[in-house]
């Protein structure tokens, strides 16, 4: 998972749920890339229970997926 992350959440949120084992680059006062290896599930998790400090890059099928899930959500609040 390539994420973008805005500056509501810290990098410390992101290792305390992924652990160690993540990237973070091109940051800015407003967010940084992060990369972590996760499984689908929980990328998704994480991207919907952060929306919308959380932009997911990559890969573009979970991009996808988490776009038409929050489009859903949203619906029902309409």
């Amino acid at each position: 998972l390539r994420c973008l992350v805005g500056s509501e959440m810290c990098k410390e949120t992101v290792i305390d749920l992924f652990g160690k084992d993540v990237a973070f680059s091109d940051e800015t006062e407003e967010s940084v890339t992060v990369l972590v290896y996760a499984n689908e599930i929980s990328a998704a998790h994480f991207t919907q229970s952060f929306a919308p400090d959380v932009t997911v890059l990559e890969p573009k099928k979970l991009r996808e997926n988490v776009k038409t899930q929050l489009q859903q959500a949203l619906e029902k609040y309409q």
